[in-house]
């Protein structure tokens, strides 16, 4: 049996990143370009069920360079560094009844009743936010938002 013979193992490992690394290489595509005009709106400013509509317009330069996903973060003060809080990707929407292709996910409702695992970033008087185009060959640079939760609409 193979399993049997030593260091099939790391040979098999080697052999698997060797693949990724000539596919990468073969491959034509790039990371995507950076989302643009990243801004926000206040849909509610309340305590414990604030919520805000994150919205970009995707990266200009599209040719080889293809969005396939958009991914959101945001800074926690409690691990002090920026966490993932969702991945955008073309799926069927139940509530629409229909799929919903990449081209139209350019927004996010960042809210505060959904990111209860992350309590320290409410507690804050504004929070970070991340958002980065991706394909398989990588993600753009990260679009930057500071948003104060007194409430007024960041441009």
């Amino acid at each position: 049996k193979a399993g049997d013979v030593p260091g099939i193992a790391k040979a098999a490992e080697l052999a698997r990143e060797a693949r990724d690394a000539c596919e990468r290489d073969l491959s034509t595509e790039e990371p995507p370009g950076g989302v643009q005009e990243l801004h926000s709106v206040a849909v509610c400013t309340d305590a414990g069920h604030r919520r805000f509509r994150l919205q970009w317009t995707a990266p200009r330069d599209y040719g080889q360079r293809p969005v396939r996903r958009y991914v959101v973060a945001a800074v926690d003060p409690a691990y002090g560094r920026a966490l993932t809080i969702a991945v955008l990707e073309p799926d069927y929407n139940e509530e629409l009844r229909r799929f919903v292709s990449v081209e139209e996910l350019t927004h996010f409702i960042l809210a505060e009743e959904e990111l209860q695992k992350m309590p320290a970033i409410w507690r804050e008087a504004s929070v970070t936010v991340q958002v980065a185009a991706a394909n398989d060959t990588g993600q753009s640079p990260w679009a930057t938002l500071h948003i104060p939760f007194a409430a007024k609409p960041q441009l």
